[in-house]
């Protein structure tokens, strides 16, 4: 079975029928459906691979609609193609991104001074413009602007011939830079490591933000490590004891997770691109193990260890919920780490619940609607559908506006008296969210 016959599979397993319509209940973000694509490590449109999976590939120039109206159908018969507006060319985008650009006088590589982006930046501190109303990053569109080997910025291979994922690097060190001269393909494992480490700009040892030791203790803790033969020999528990710190430090260590650019007491330092193999081959292995009674049994104990029963808050099936007492992120829902993977806390006492890891495409629902519950009772598995009715049924669906608004806006805008801004200012949201419901992309009925 090839690649592409087996994610074939992997999309049919998450979809349910619905009259004539095979709809999606996986991933659904931006009015796309997407699936996660383990031998190119990035989500897929999975109604673009249908397309491609049944017929010619889709042409640059060209766009996927549905004609049976349902946003979530990924039904072959209901998927046609039409031309898409007139294909911006590589002089006139660049032509628009030298004009968001600023030279910097302070930063230069090989001769050239840093071309730096002046426009809006990800979080990562990286340029994001469009090409064709697709989001790039900056300097990958100048890669493509400056390479005539590529047709369209999609032709810019995703994975080499040995299967590692390809990035477009900045040798000058700069994220924001995107002068042509400074940027060249790479494997992602080069561009994480060295050229982060070439640049100075790698967090690791003492600069990074977590660091609770110095190097030379770092470097004691690595060559203390000897042979069970040895006469010296000591435990990583003794070891711990003996320098002062926790065994989780002196164990990190020892597997090379933490202070791997250090040299162990024969001169040898841990490649980074073997490292990276290893951390990527153990979440895989993570990931596929089946888990054991014992390691449903310890899951359970790490969930009731940091959890407590809200016996002030209302009863759902005659039982109080059970709220998370750690760490949780802005959106409201946690995280842990068990079993050398990283779990929402709902998601793995849904898991413990059935005695699965495995939730078939099923999303994890809160028949109490609170995020932070991990009470069995009151979760169960169910489509994206079902989840997003429980949601709206709860008020818990995070959309900031109504259905009744979003006609209103479109209506407003239709009638020209409202530009996009002020639609903005009048109902308080960003510019994307009135893009997204005056081109019908979220808040379709």
């Amino acid at each position: 079975m090839d690649h592409d016959e087996k994610f074939f599979n992997e999309i049919q397993k998450k979809c349910t029928a619905h009259g004539d319509c095979s709809i999606w209940n996986g991933t659904f973000r931006d009015g796309l459906c997407f699936q996660w694509n383990r031998t190119v490590s990035r989500p897929i449109n999975v109604l673009k691979f249908m397309w491609n999976y049944y017929y010619e590939p889709i042409k640059a120039n060209e766009k996927l609609i549905r004609t049976c109206g349902e946003p979530l159908c990924i039904q072959i018969e209901h998927i046609d193609v039409k031309p898409r507006a007139k294909l911006v060319s590589k002089e006139e985008k660049w032509n628009k991104l030298f004009k968001c650009g600023k030279i910097d006088e302070t930063s230069e590589y090989d001769g050239k001074k840093c071309l730096v982006w002046q426009g809006y930046k990800s979080v990562g501190g990286y340029g994001e413009s469009s090409v064709n109303h697709k989001k790039y990053y900056v300097h990958r569109i100048a890669f493509w602007i400056s390479h005539d080997e590529y047709e369209t910025i999609d032709d810019i291979p995703d994975v080499d011939d040995d299967g590692q994922r390809l990035v477009v690097r900045h040798l000058c060190g700069q994220s924001s830079c995107f002068e042509s001269s400074h940027l060249q393909i790479g494997t992602d494992s080069v561009n994480s490591y060295e050229d982060k480490i070439n640049a100075g700009t790698m967090q690791r040892g003492e600069k990074h933000h977590n660091c609770s030791i110095s190097e030379e203790l770092a470097k004691k803790i690595k060559w203390s490590k000897l042979d069970r033969s040895d006469k010296n020999y000591m435990t990583a528990k003794e070891r711990a004891v003996h320098f002062g710190v926790s065994f989780r430090i002196v164990d990190k260590i020892d597997n090379n997770e933490t202070w791997s650019h250090i040299p162990d007491k024969n001169g040898i330092i841990l490649s980074t691109a073997r490292k990276r193999e290893r951390e990527r081959n153990a979440k895989i292995k993570a990931k596929n193990r089946k888990w054991t009674e014992k390691m449903f049994k310890q899951a359970r104990w790490k969930l009731d260890a940091r959890s407590k029963i809200d016996r002030n808050g209302r009863k759902y099936k005659n039982s109080f919920c059970r709220l998370w007492t750690g760490k949780c992120a802005p959106d409201g829902y946690a995280r842990t780490m068990i079993h050398g993977k990283q779990i929402f806390v709902h998601i793995l006492a849904c898991h413990i619940k059935y005695r699965t890891t495995n939730s078939g495409g099923l999303q994890v629902l809160h028949k109490c609607g609170r995020r932070l519950c991990v009470n069995p009772k009151h979760l169960s598995f169910g489509s994206a559908i079902e989840n997003a009715a429980d949601k709206k049924m709860h008020g818990t669906s995070g959309r900031k506006l109504t259905m009744e608004q979003a006609n209103e806006i479109r209506l407003l805008y239709k009638s020209g008296d409202y530009k996009q801004i002020d639609l903005t200012k009048k109902y308080n949201v960003s510019k994307d969210t009135i893009q997204n419901i005056i081109h019908n992309r979220t808040y379709v009925d």
